[in-house]
C-alpha cells in the first residue's frame, strides 16, 4: 500500500509540473515585477489601482482603474496610450483616454476611469501596457510625472508600464 502511495504522489508531482507552465503567460518581459516601493508619506506620486465585474473571473471583462495622487502634487490630468493582450499575447485592442483627476474628500485627486469592454476575455487574462503617459497641470502645461505606484491585488493579469521615462514600483 505505501509503493502505491508513493507511486501516486510521484505521478501527481510530476504532473503538476508539467501543467504549471501553461497557466500562465509564457513571455517572460510580459511579466515584469516592479520594486517596493519606498515609504514617501509627503511626495507626490500617482497611483493605479484595478477593479472589474466579476473580480475579473467571468467574461466579457469590463475593468476600471482607479488613478489618485496626493494633494502635494501639481498634476490634475493624464493622457495614457493602452494596449491589451490575452494570454497568447496577441494584440485585443488598444485605447487612449484622458483622466481629469478630481477632487476627493479625503485631500486626494482621483478619477475611476472606466476600460474598454473586451468580449469573450477574462480579466485575469489580460495584459495591460501602458505605452505612454503624459501629466498634465490644471493650465494644461505638461509636466514630468511622479513615480507610478502600482497597487495590488490586480484583478488583471498585469499591468506593464513600457513607458521609459517613468519611474515604477509596486505597493506592497
Amino acid at each position: 500500500m505505501l509503493k502505491i502511495s508513493n507511486i501516486l504522489f510521484v505521478a501527481i508531482l510530476v504532473w503538476s509540473v508539467l501543467m504549471t507552465p501553461s497557466c500562465s503567460l509564457q513571455n517572460p518581459e510580459k511579466n515584469v515585477v516592479y520594486p517596493s516601493c519606498a515609504h514617501r508619506p509627503n511626495n507626490p506620486r500617482i497611483n493605479i489601482r484595478t477593479t472589474a465585474e466579476n473580480f475579473g473571473t467571468i467574461p466579457p471583462c469590463r475593468g476600471q482603474f482607479v488613478i489618485y495622487i496626493n494633494k502635494n502634487s501639481n498634476v490634475r490630468s493624464l493622457n495614457l496610450s493602452m494596449t491589451y493582450f490575452n494570454s497568447d499575447n496577441e494584440l485585443l485592442s488598444e485605447e487612449n483616454i484622458r483622466v481629469k483627476l478630481e477632487a476627493s474628500q479625503n485631500g486626494m485627486y482621483q478619477k475611476e476611469v472606466n476600460l474598454i469592454q473586451i468580449s469573450d476575455e477574462k480579466c485575469w487574462n489580460i495584459l495591460i501596457s501602458i505605452q505612454a503617459m503624459t501629466c498634465f497641470l490644471d493650465d494644461g502645461t505638461v509636466v514630468d510625472c511622479p513615480e507610478i505606484r502600482i497597487i495590488p491585488p490586480e484583478v488583471f493579469h498585469s499591468i506593464l508600464i513600457d513607458d521609459n521615462s517613468l519611474t515604477v514600483c509596486r505597493a506592497d
